[in-house]
């Protein structure tokens, strides 16, 4: 999909960004809580102006890599499979265009970065230690909103927000073909740190985070297919392996990581009498799984919408979370084509050439 930068229209919601970082309060929980010996220590290189652009991003790559609780975020940090656009106090001050301006470039950068088969991940960090040292509030809130909205165009909460991302594959064995995966937006800032959505925590302010577990799946496809050839005849199954046996076991370990915190957000089910997928055995889950097998493959538990972009519990100043009822989420887009986005966010859809994106007229951007 391109995008085109001058038919965007910067959309206002009242004040800009600069003027809302003002209107921002020190967090006094902060203040007796310091940020956790990782975060402060990449927060130096992040808030020294003398470091450049590559550093920062050479050391966000380096703390992603042990500390972030998305196994699929680690390891696309580990492999260098990021790309980031980092906004300091010089860029806010120059006004909401111009941050939106750098957004879009490096969005664009990622894009064809992703469709070439060399990226995964985005992120879009504001590096501020005026942010970062804030209490959680309506401003921080709006900056939040501002955000996405200079992204997207959109900037509802509660619902998740979404990008997209194509695979052009091109090899010796198959036809070209071109597919797209829907991909979730996920908000992170330095407050989560040792606050009870710890797993969304971020060191050098606020920022969003976009990844897509089935574009990286079907590279991952990709890459077996060009070390055994033979394989090509079976791109399907292979594709569908790689959801099951890769993509399904990351993402159930990342939910069982983060339920062994200090503050838990989320957690595995246990199994109960789940059926197995259509093709599977029993055999075949357990070498899939193992030491997982005990759990549900299919749903787990949160006390938050993961899925959810902007969730204004992140922006209430207590460290306890208030939600009391767990919410039942799903695993079946990895695994079930039965599973409404199994294809857009799983399998990835291929492309008609005569359409754009998911089937819709692609002459204009995204909104």
């Amino acid at each position: 999909m391109i995008f085109q930068h001058l038919s965007w229209e910067l959309v206002y919601l009242g004040t800009n960004l600069t003027e809302l970082v003002q209107q921002l309060k020190r967090d006094p929980w902060r203040e007796l809580n310091p940020f956790s010996t990782d975060v402060r220590e990449c927060n130096t290189i992040l808030f020294n102006p003398a470091r450049s652009r590559g550093d920062k991003a050479l050391t966000l790559d380096s703390w992603l890599s042990d500390n972030q609780p998305c196994l699929f975020g680690r390891h696309a940090a580990k492999q260098g499979w990021l790309t980031y656009c980092l906004i300091d106090d010089i860029d806010l001050s120059k006004g909401d265009e111009h941050v939106q301006g750098a957004i879009l470039t490096q969005r664009d950068h990622w894009k064809a970065d992703a469709r070439a088969g060399k990226k995964h991940g985005f992120i879009i960090l504001i590096i501020s230690e005026a942010i970062a040292n804030a209490e959680p509030s309506p401003a921080l809130l709006e900056i939040c909103k501002r955000l996405c909205q200079l992204y997207l165009s959109r900037s509802e909460t509660q619902t998740p927000l979404l990008d997209e991302l194509v695979l052009d594959i091109d090899s010796d064995t198959t036809e070209p073909e071109s597919r797209i995966w829907k991909v979730g937006v996920n908000w992170f800032g330095a407050q989560a740190d040792q606050r009870w959505w710890h797993d969304h925590r971020i060191p050098g302010g606020v920022g969003l985070s976009m990844n897509s577990v089935g574009h990286m799946a079907r590279r991952l496809a990709e890459e077996a297919i060009k070390r055994n050839s033979s394989l090509a005849a079976e791109l399907a199954s292979v594709q569908r392996d790689k959801l099951v046996t890769w993509a399904l076991p990351v993402a159930m370990r990342t939910i069982f990581t983060a339920s062994r915190g200090a503050n838990p957000g989320t957690r595995l089910k246990d199994r109960g009498d789940v059926p197995l997928p259509e093709g599977m055995t029993e055999e075949d889950r357990n070498r899939a799984l193992h030491s997982l097998c005990p759990f549900n493959e299919d749903e787990y538990f949160g006390w938050y919408d993961t899925d959810a972009t902007i969730l204004p519990e992140y922006f209430e100043p207590q460290h306890e979370r208030s939600q009391k009822t767990e919410l039942t989420l799903p695993f079946t887009y990895l695994h079930r084509n039965s599973d409404a986005d199994y294809m857009s966010m799983g399998f990835g859809e291929a492309i008609d050439p005569e359409l754009g994106s998911f089937g819709t007229d692609d002459s204009e951007p995204l909104r």
